[in-house]
C-alpha cells in the first residue's frame, strides 16, 4: 500500500496510520512526524565573498565570469523563480535576468554571468544585487536578495605627453 498525505495546515505534523480488518483487529504505525510548509527561501550564493577588481584604468575595464547558484533552502518548492541581476553604474552583467519554472526544496541550479566594468570607473567598493523573486507553495509571492561586492582598487596611471622631460 501507498498513501501521500496533504495538509493545507503549515507546521509539525503528526501522522499515524491505522488498519482494521473484517475481525476487528486494529493496528496502527508509530506516529510518523513530517514539517509541512507553505513557504520556502530561495538565495543565491557565490563561489567567493568578494571580487577584487585592479588594473581599471581611462582606458581600461575588465570582464569577469561570476559563478552563482541559486539555491531552495527553505521547506517546500518554488515556482515561477526570476532572478534579476541589478548593478551600479559603470557595470554590466550579461545575462542580467534568469528564469526558472521549478526548483524543489534542498535543491539548486548553478548559472554564470559575464560582468564588465567600465574603463573609467572609481576605486571603491561596489555591491551587486541578485534579487530572486518566485511563488511559494502557498500561492504567495516572495523575493530575496543577495549580493557580492567588488572592490576596485586604486590604479595610479600616469600618461606623460612631453618628447623630453627635464629635471
Amino acid at each position: 500500500y501507498s498513501a501521500i498525505y496533504g495538509t493545507a495546515i503549515p507546521g509539525n505534523q503528526t501522522v499515524k496510520i491505522c488498519a482494521n480488518d473484517t475481525r476487528g483487529l486494529t493496528r496502527c504505525t508509530d506516529p510518523i512526524y513530517v514539517l509541512a510548509s507553505g513557504t520556502t527561501l530561495i538565495n543565491t550564493t557565490f563561489g567567493v565573498n568578494k571580487t577584487v577588481v585592479d588594473n581599471i584604468t581611462l582606458d581600461n575595464g575588465k570582464s569577469f565570469i561570476i559563478n552563482f547558484a541559486t539555491n531552495n533552502t527553505g521547506y517546500s518548492r518554488a515556482t515561477n523563480i526570476v532572478t534579476n541581476i541589478t548593478l551600479p553604474n559603470n557595470f554590466t552583467a550579461v545575462p542580467n535576468n534568469y528564469t526558472l519554472s521549478l526548483l524543489y526544496k534542498s535543491n539548486s541550479i548553478s548559472n554564470i554571468t559575464n560582468i564588465t566594468i567600465a574603463p573609467g570607473t572609481l576605486p571603491g567598493n561596489y555591491l551587486v544585487n541578485w534579487t530572486n523573486s518566485w511563488r511559494n507553495l502557498d500561492s504567495s509571492i516572495a523575493n530575496y536578495t543577495s549580493s557580492l561586492l567588488f572592490e576596485v582598487l586604486s590604479n595610479p596611471w600616469l600618461t606623460i605627453t612631453e618628447n623630453n622631460v627635464t629635471l
